[in-house]
């Protein structure tokens, strides 16, 4: 019991203290790091501004499968691992923009299939407009 108790303890201070000696990494790989970065946040950027406008659920699970393919393609022009040279406020970074990715697209999803309870606009007086009379036309015979 006592040896595997120091065994997990010398396994522990052994992962530390490589952890500890690994250095920030050459310049080519923080500019790997920080290109990377720079790119995801582009991609997230455009493709949220496609989602958002998106008139039908197709275009949105072909922007979101876009999506995915070109951050796959970032990640394979860098060299194997260079994502762990990111600073922490980048990951962050990146993975704010893509929850709020997310839940834009979810959004989009709800708004395509309600489309009646999207927008106040669609109502004239707590009356949904399609129930809403006409008005009638004036002596002219123009509505105003």
């Amino acid at each position: 019991m006592t040896r595997g108790i120091f065994s997990l303890a010398a396994v522990l201070a052994v992962s530390m203290a490589v952890g500890g000696c690994k250095g920030n990494g050459s310049l080519e790989s923080q500019q790997q790091t920080n290109s990377l970065f720079r790119e995801s946040m582009e991609l997230t950027g455009r493709y949220y501004d496609s989602i958002k406008n998106a008139k039908d659920s197709a275009t949105v699970y072909r922007l979101m499968a876009g999506l995915d393919n070109a951050l796959t393609k970032a990640n394979y022009k860098c060299t194997a691992d260079v994502y762990l040279e990111m600073r922490e406020s980048q990951n962050d970074s990146i993975a704010n923009a893509a929850l709020k990715v997310v839940a834009l697209r979810d959004s989009v999803l709800y708004r395509l299939a309600h489309p009646l309870a999207a927008t106040s606009d669609s109502l004239i007086n707590g009356v949904p407009r399609f129930l809403a009379r006409p008005e009638a036309p004036d002596s002219t015979g123009l509505r105003q």
